[in-house]
């Protein structure tokens, strides 16, 4: 790569680092490297004397596996390459599925009461956009599916929901993936809050998904029928999220400008008056649709926020 020249001063000249490079090590405004030169050649490198970039070392003494997750997980959407974990009394299986469900990362180290997990992918080729596009497009097939169920509930569409949980996992990762990068590429500063809170909250949509399809699997065959009680409700929220799918991806802000106020006013308010008059499984029904309404609501406003205030969702 090619690096123009600029004269600073008497006797003084400079020259851009690259971007990648500086993202990837974690380099501070006050950092110092080294320069070496041999015959027409120069070299630089970060300053010996500093941490490695990236690395992070922490000690577990408990071994609830939330706490773990969260603290392995924790240190991975903040950015970090290299997490060393030193730990008491856990199982090693538990890391292994923490491993998993981290995209990019192997562990590279098990010793006793030590473990190591690191980055061992090419993240600088990835983008957030895609990454979201692959998460509104699984939950749209989660809604379809659920849909399929309603329209004809047996036995044969109630097999495809059993894989929701798969989609919700993969979601998930999908999340994380999306954080980790909004933090280690140092993306969209005063940016970051508005896309934080749009990608929680799509995540969000999943999970109830998911537990939509377990209710469903937990029922009796006769209580079926709150669901197909629902399903104007159902095909609706599946038209809502496709709409703010489309429009979102194209940066139509008065689409959905108009969608948030539907999901506001019109099923919002419908949903929350009929659930005063329902069943007890209709009452569990209408609670997930209005849970992801609001998830939805939330995310449509974030978006708003972004594609108005903060120029677009393309990262690059």
């Amino acid at each position: 790569m090619k690096r123009k020249i600029i004269r600073q001063g008497n006797g003084s000249f400079t020259i851009t680092l690259p971007v990648q490079w500086i993202r990837k090590n974690r380099v501070a405004d006050d950092s110092y490297v080294s320069v070496q030169e041999k015959n027409n050649e120069i070299s630089i490198s970060l300053d010996p004397g500093q941490s490695v970039p990236g690395k992070v070392s922490i000690h577990l003494s408990t071994s609830h596996p939330n706490f773990v997750r969260t603290a392995v997980s924790g240190l991975y959407r903040r950015g970090y390459d290299i997490i060393e974990v030193r730990y008491d009394k856990i199982s090693k299986r538990l890391f292994y599925e923490i491993c998993s469900s981290l995209y990019g990362f192997e562990i590279i180290e098990d010793d006793k009461n030590t473990i190591t997990f690191q980055n061992v992918s090419n993240e600088p080729d990835l983008n957030i956009s895609s990454i979201l596009h692959r998460m509104f497009i699984s939950i749209e097939e989660m809604l379809a599916r659920i849909n399929g169920f309603i329209d004809n509930p047996c036995r044969e569409t109630i097999e495809p929901l059993k894989d929701l949980d798969s989609l919700k996992s993969n979601n998930i990762k999908l999340r994380d993936l999306c954080l980790r990068l909004i933090n280690q590429k140092q993306l969209y500063e005063d940016k970051s809050y508005e896309l934080y809170s749009m990608i929680l909250s799509i995540e969000k949509i999943s999970g109830e998904c998911r537990r939509i399809a377990e209710h469903i699997s937990s029922i009796k065959n006769g209580a079926w029928v709150s669901y197909r009680n629902n399903q104007r409700h159902f095909r609706a929220l599946q038209d809502i999220f496709h709409e703010f799918n489309i429009s979102f991806f194209k940066k139509d802000v008065f689409a959905l400008l108009k969608l948030g106020e539907k999901c506001r006013d019109s099923l919002l308010t419908s949903l929350t008056r009929t659930n005063k008059k329902s069943t007890r499984h209709e009452s569990h029904i209408l609670g997930s649709l209005k849970y992801i309404l609001e998830s939805l609501f939330s995310a449509n406003s974030r978006a708003i926020a972004i594609l108005i205030v903060l120029s677009g969702p393309d990262t690059g």
